[in-house]
C-alpha cells in the first residue's frame, strides 16, 4: 500500500539564528503538488491574534512553467470569425 501525502503537513523546528527567520518549516501537499511551509511566531499583544502565521509556496527549485494554472474556457484566437452578419 502507498503512503498518500494529500492534505499532509511535516513541519520541523528550523536552527536559524535569524530573528526574522521562521520557527518551524516543512512541506504541505495539496492536488498533487508540494508546496514549501513556513511558520513564525506572532508577537503581537492581541489575544485574538493568531499564535502562528505562516505561508505557503511553490519550491524555488521547481522549474516555473509558462503554462496557465487552469485552461482557459475561451477560444483559441483562430477560432474567432471576422466575419460580422450586419
Amino acid at each position: 500500500m502507498n503512503y498518500d501525502n494529500e492534505l499532509k503537513i511535516s513541519l520541523w523546528k528550523s536552527d536559524g539564528s535569524n530573528a526574522k527567520a521562521p520557527i518551524l518549516k516543512g512541506k504541505a501537499t495539496i492536488n498533487g503538488t508540494e508546496y514549501d511551509v513556513a511558520l513564525w511566531k506572532n508577537s503581537s499583544d492581541n489575544p485574538k491574534a493568531p499564535m502562528l502565521n505562516g505561508t505557503l509556496q511553490l519550491p524555488k527549485s521547481r522549474p516555473q512553467s509558462n503554462q496557465p494554472a487552469f485552461k482557459s474556457e475561451l477560444p483559441q484566437q483562430e477560432d474567432w470569425k471576422d466575419d460580422i452578419p450586419f
